[in-house]
């Protein structure tokens, strides 16, 4: 019910686009996968197949730990959306996931023939120019783009969907901007993560985006070990790492910062890199960091995927993205300086081929309570829900009706987001329930709560105005 509250406020009058479901679509892209889908696959592409099918515009968040295979809902999703002939827009963090995503969608160009496009920062101008066209016409189906999707001159001809992969990293305004651009239509919108911002998951809770979650794994994938080491000196990631290339292993190694801190010898990316390589032997370690070329950071990427180079060093840009099956170790140095959902990501990078994985995070003592708390959170349990819940409780929901992110929620005093009551997994479906009876409110017994989501509706909408 609430969906349709906020989709009024954001938007105004108006139905979203009817995206109609066939199973013959869904049948060619899982046959085009080459793979079963998990149960729990199924039923969250039935969920958000059923929600694209409606005329009122679907706020859907998909909850599924790293490497639970929320990629193939969202391409399922796309291909509903394209089979109605409509557009559909994956808005990405970062450009090395939006390479990875045109790699990820080849099954549905394979199935359905889709025509992708592409638009990320510092394209090549006569690149840029032939993507736009293509999308303004709507030659482009489905569009993967950074942050650059947002810029006024990104056009769509028939924006049906709207899909954020690792929604933590973009900000509400971002997500409601790109949604904007549906000229004339309201399009629906999938958020997914592992770990949700505290915003994100205080809303679920509260019933204001529906939810569906993947709580399978793949066959013979095995949850990453995590150990937490005090730091020492700035060659404690040495041992580690040549221990696990003599086995014939890949191991990322993360660093708060690009360059060295002039009072603080080996934070950087750059300095460690050099290090590293220097102890490890030439063309054995590549660095990469937001602040490369994109030509130097496909050429990172490339051989560190093709084994060329057994480690990668980097920054958080790596927190999304990257899928090497061969990368068995993570090491973070200076963990305590990372949010619970960036090491949360960063772990999951590991441990997504045959060999299991295993994560040491190297911490700075003395740590403050806060970051103590952090990181024993992530040495007892790899789920990304409860590292969630455990982010709502340290950081706070935020402002529910507006754009903040996290900090304590003055309309949300009556719930304990960490431990929400059993009762309101039957929220959804009683409002459902209700609408399904009467869907304007309209009668007698429902005028009170009719007047109560207009006044809510309408607060949702000047904050938003405001924000």
């Amino acid at each position: 019910m609430w969906q349709r509250v906020l989709a009024e406020a954001e938007w105004g009058g108006g139905g979203a686009p009817v995206l109609s479901y066939e199973a013959t679509v869904k049948a060619r892209l899982v046959e085009s996968f080459g793979f079963t889908l998990t149960g729990a696959q199924e039923r969250a592409i039935e969920h958000v197949a059923r929600d694209l099918a409606s005329p009122s515009p679907m706020r859907r968040l998909l909850l599924g730990d790293v490497g639970t295979g929320k990629t193939a809902v969202a391409l399922a999703a796309a291909a509903q959306c394209v089979a109605s002939g409509f557009q559909c827009a994956l808005l990405l963090p970062t450009g090395v996931l939006a390479e990875q995503y045109v790699e990820a969608a080849q099954p549905l160009v394979r199935a359905l023939g889709v025509q992708l496009a592409r638009v990320t920062s510092g394209m090549r101008a006569a690149e840029r120019r032939d993507a736009l066209a293509h999308i303004a016409s709507g030659k482009a189906q489905v569009i993967l783009g950074t942050h650059a999707l947002l810029e006024e001159d990104v056009r769509f001809a028939r924006l049906g969907l709207v899909i954020v992969d690792e929604q933590q990293r973009l900000g509400v305004a971002q997500r409601l901007k790109l949604v904007r651009k549906g000229e004339g239509t309201r399009p629906h919108l999938l958020s997914l993560s592992a770990t949700p911002i505290p915003r994100s998951l205080a809303l679920a809770l509260r019933g204001e985006l529906s939810t569906s979650v993947l709580d399978e794994r793949p066959e013979g994938r095995t949850p990453v070990t995590t150990e937490l080491r005090a730091r020492s000196g700035v060659d404690d990631v040495l041992p580690p790492t040549r221990a696990a290339c003599g086995r014939g292993e890949r191991v990322f190694v993360v660093c708060p910062t690009i360059d060295d801190d002039p009072d603080d010898e080996g934070l950087g990316a750059t300095a460690r890199g050099e290090r590293l390589a220097q102890a490890l032997g030439p063309g054995r370690v590549v660095v990469l960091h937001g602040a490369m070329s994109p030509l130097d950071r496909a050429r990172a990427m490339r051989a560190f995927r093709g084994g060329e180079a057994q480690v990668l060093v980097g920054t958080t840009v790596i927190e999304v993205g990257i899928d090497v099956p061969e990368a068995t170790l993570m090491i973070v140095d200076r963990a305590e300086r990372f949010g619970l959902s960036q090491l949360h990501q960063l772990r999951g990078r590991v441990g997504r081929g045959a060999r299991p994985g295993h994560c040491i995070l190297f911490y700075d003592d003395p740590l403050s309570a806060l970051a103590r708390r952090r990181l024993d959170t992530l040495a007892t349990t790899t789920d990304g829900g409860e590292i969630a819940r455990a982010d709502l409780a340290l950081r706070g929901a935020g402002d529910l009706g507006g754009t903040r992110q996290s900090g304590i929620a003055e309309d949300f005093v009556w719930l304990d987001p960490a431990a929400p009551p059993g009762w309101l997994e039957r929220i959804e479906a009683d409002a459902r329930a209700l609408l399904a009876e009467d869907a304007q409110l309209a009668a007698p017994e429902h005028r009170a709560l009719a007047l109560a989501v207009r006044r809510f509706a309408v607060q949702i909408a000047v904050r938003e105005e405001a924000g």
